[in-house]
Order: structure tokens, then C-alpha cells, then sequence
């Protein structure tokens, strides 16, 4: 066998051919040994009170997205509300293939939007997809 061939079987496939399909090279797992991965994704409406204009919101709301990416390990987008000065709407999203992770998780963050000294927690709302 060639550094261009696969075996699977008795079968021999040369990977250099349009008709070598990968996904048959590899193991099928069984139902039991596969990873259930988790999705959590929080939504935040959060108002920013002393947000004077656009770039003031924005300020204070890139501070709070990098703070929980780094401390997080979760992905921050603003999702609604760009356009208005003192109201903004996130949305985090974090996976896992434990769900009570990504449950307390998601509440630390929570917790952090309703303590943080520049804006106001509005509402929550969590979604597990």
C-alpha cells in the first residue's frame, strides 16, 4: 500500500481519485460511544445608562464581551438594538458536552450582567439548542 492509499477491508482506495469519499474510511461509532455536545445560548437585553451616544455603548459593551471571552471560553455577539444609544441585545453562546456546565456557566455570566457598574440587566433568556 502507497502513501496514497487507504484500506478499509479488503478494499484498497487510492485517495488521488475524485471517487475516494473519506467519510467511508472512517470508524462508525455506536449510538452509546457518540458525544452529545450541548448548546447553550444566552440572550441579554441590557440597557447602558450613561451611553451619550453610539461609541459610549460601545465602549462599555466591547469591555464586558472581551471580559467574558476571556474568562468564559464562550462567543459574545450584540445581536439587536445596534442602532440605539443606551440599549443593546447580546448573545452568548457556549458548548459542551455537559450540560450542568453550561448551565452554571451561563448563570455566572448572568450574574456578572446584572452586577456590572455600567449597564443594567433588562432581561434573560436562555435557549438550549
Amino acid at each position: 500500500m502507497t502513501n496514497h492509499e487507504v484500506e478499509r477491508g479488503a478494499q484498497h482506495f487510492d485517495i488521488r481519485t475524485p471517487a475516494f469519499d473519506i467519510r467511508h474510511s472512517l470508524p462508525v461509532l455506536a449510538e452509546e460511544e457518540r458525544m452529545a455536545a450541548t448548546v447553550g445560548l444566552l440572550e441579554l437585553k441590557l440597557q447602558v445608562p450613561q451611553a451619550m451616544n453610539l461609541k459610549d455603548k460601545r465602549r462599555a459593551l466591547k469591555s464586558f464581551k472581551d471580559r467574558l471571552r476571556n474568562g468564559h471560553n464562550v462567543s459574545v455577539a450584540e445581536v439587536d438594538m445596534q442602532d440605539h444609544i443606551r440599549l443593546a441585545v447580546l448573545a452568548v453562546a457556549m458548548v459542551s458536552n455537559d450540560r450542568r456546565y453550561v448551565e452554571g456557566a451561563l448563570q455566572q455570566i448572568v450574574n456578572a450582567a446584572a452586577m456590572h457598574r455600567d449597564m443594567i440587566l433588562l432581561e434573560h433568556q436562555v435557549q438550549w439548542l
